[in-house]
């Protein structure tokens, strides 16, 4: 039928939603880390406790 997407479609749309959420949720993170003027130890052992999430 025209103009209709099978289900895969609304799938497909739904898991890149989720994954552009997922992505600006780490460039938001990645920001404040890189402008919040921290010290250089203090930036590593924010990084790594973020990568153990």
């Amino acid at each position: 039928m025209r103009g209709e997407f099978p289900a895969t479609h609304d799938a497909d749309a739904e898991r890149m939603r989720e994954e552009m959420r997922y992505l600006k949720d780490r460039v938001a993170v990645l920001e404040k880390i890189t402008t919040d003027g921290h010290s250089t130890r203090q930036l590593e052992s924010e990084i790594e406790q973020l990568r153990d999430r």
